[in-house]
């Protein structure tokens, strides 16, 4: 089992951006997600290396924060 990183990103129409990381242990990296509403983008993006992760996690908040 090896642990995975998973960065869920939502870009709202209005600007706004959330995000957040969470972790699973599996034997494989799962499949990244997509899921578009009318008034929002979801993304949920795997990594297997949590700096990698931590990264894109800080990028997407840097992102809203603009």
């Amino acid at each position: 089992m090896k642990t995975f990183y998973c960065v869920m990103t939502e870009f709202y129409d209005t600007g706004a951006v959330k995000a957040a990381m969470t972790s699973r242990e599996c034997r494989e990296k799962p499949r990244d997600t997509f899921r578009g509403t009318f008034r929002m983008d979801a993304y949920c993006t795997w990594y297997a290396d949590k700096v990698e992760a931590e990264a894109a996690l800080a990028e997407a908040r840097r992102e809203g924060a603009a």
